[in-house]
Formats: structure tokens, C-alpha cells, sequence
């Protein structure tokens, strides 16, 4: 096992002084051990070995399986700045990648997914088929990296997956709440990529507090928008999650 999860740690983007002390706990890695962050980090990596094999079976180019892995260094960078040491939090979240359900196609991840809401217009029920998009942090939402990668999903799925009926492209995101036109100037790509979407469906949620603060590496002073955000939830105020069907036509053209 330690030659696995070495072996996958080597070919991801991983900070090499962490290299020593993953090395060590993987001597005595136990499938059946106690679940810690740097359990869930090695049983993560030991699992790559039978997800690469799944992706040969589906002739899936080894560059999205890379990119799609290098999500774990995302979630293990996540656990060291908010918590001081190595290992993985958001474990069950990992769960789509390494189940090979959830694909990074360019700038967006695309998640093979039920929907979770219900609209008349769309013809869209609760537990249909659909593809859910997710924005992984890390890289700026240039609209035109969202765009190609809005274009690339459809054919990926139609080659790799063509049993995978689905209709819709759906998102999940502090990023679809109404509540952020206030805080932004229209210009903002997160509005540009909201406006994309047509929200079918809101719930309360704290993630755009975990998103600006909690997971942000600038500890230096707080930007206009993470000033208004802060200022909305000290006053009373309750952040949102979207849930919205894809509206952008361009994936036709």
C-alpha cells in the first residue's frame, strides 16, 4: 500500500517537504484504521491505482485523470492552512472524483448527479438525470475558460459516458445567491456566471463564509466584497445556496 500512495503523492502537485511524514504514516496505513485527516488523505491516494485502471477501461485520456486528481492537493493544502497539519479534510467530497463520477474538464468540474428540485418549465423532476457543475477554487472565473469547459462536457459524456441520459447541466453554489449583486460590482465574473443560470431553487447557507474566510489564503486585509459579506451576516442577514439549470446558448452554436 505504501508503494501505491507514494507513487500517486509523487505524481500530484503536492508540497515536497510533507513528502517525509506521508512516507512515515503509510508505513503503518491500516484500511481499517482509525479515520483521521491523514488516513483519509493516504486511503484517498491508495484508491488512485483502481480509479486509473476504470479510466483506462474507459479509453478516458490520462490528462482529466490528473486533472480531475489534483483535487485532492486542493482539499490536503485546505487542511494545512486551516488546521496546521497534513492530511484531507472534505473526505466525503473526494467521494465523485475517486468513484468516477466527477470530471475536472478545464476551468469546471463536471458531476454525473440526480437533481435535487423539481421545475414545470424545464421539465425537470427530482431525481432526474442531470450534470451538476462545481467551481473549484484556486484559479480566476475567466468566462471564457467557463464557456470551454460548458463546451467540453457535452461530448466528453456522450463519448466516454453514452448509457448517461441526461437533459439538464445544473449548479449548486453560494455563487448563484441573489444577495451578491449588492455586495459586487456588475462587471464581477461571478455575477456574469450566475446570470447564466436560472435559479430554480434556494437554501440557507454559510459556504460563502467558509469560501472568503475560513479557506482563504490572503490573510491580509479583507477586500470590498468579503467587507459587505461580513457586514450582511453580522447585521441578521442569511447567505444563500442556488440551485440553477444552465441557461448559456452557446453550447449549441
Amino acid at each position: 500500500m505504501k508503494q501505491s500512495i507514494l507513487k500517486w503523492f509523487d505524481q500530484l502537485p503536492f508540497r515536497t517537504e510533507w513528502r517525509e511524514e506521508v512516507a512515515q504514516a503509510a508505513e503503518s496505513f491500516d484500511l481499517n484504521g482509525e479515520q483521521t485527516p491523514m488516513w483519509h488523505l493516504l486511503h484517498a491516494l491508495f484508491r488512485c491505482d483502481a480509479l486509473e485502471r476504470r479510466y483506462t477501461e474507459r479509453k478516458i485520456p490520462r490528462e482529466i485523470l490528473m486533472d480531475t486528481l489534483a483535487d485532492i492537493v486542493v482539499w490536503a493544502e485546505n487542511q494545512y492552512l486551516v488546521h496546521g497539519d497534513i492530511g484531507l479534510c472534505e473526505a466525503p467530497w473526494l467521494e465523485g472524483h475517486l468513484q468516477m463520477k466527477l470530471f475536472c474538464l478545464g476551468r469546471l468540474q463536471f458531476k454525473m448527479e440526480r437533481a435535487i428540485a423539481s421545475n414545470e418549465k424545464y421539465g425537470l423532476t427530482e431525481g432526474d438525470a442531470v450534470i451538476e457543475v462545481h467551481i473549484p477554487q484556486g484559479a480566476p472565473l475567466d468566462m471564457e475558460d467557463v464557456h470551454a469547459s460548458y463546451r467540453s462536457a457535452k461530448p466528453f459524456f456522450e463519448t466516454f459516458f453514452p448509457e448517461y441520459r441526461y437533459q439538464h447541466l445544473v449548479c449548486g453554489s453560494w455563487l448563484l445567491d441573489h444577495h451578491l449583486k449588492g455586495f459586487l460590482k456588475p462587471t464581477s465574473n461571478i455575477l456574469k456566471f450566475a446570470s447564466e443560470y436560472e435559479v430554480i431553487h434556494w437554501i440557507p447557507s454559510n459556504d460563502a463564509m467558509r469560501r472568503l474566510f475560513e479557506f482563504n489564503p490572503n490573510k491580509g486585509p479583507e477586500n470590498t466584497f468579503q467587507k459587505n459579506v461580513r457586514t450582511f451576516v453580522e447585521n441578521g442577514g442569511q447567505l444563500l445556496e442556488g440551485y440553477g439549470i444552465l441557461t448559456w446558448e452557446g453550447m449549441q452554436a
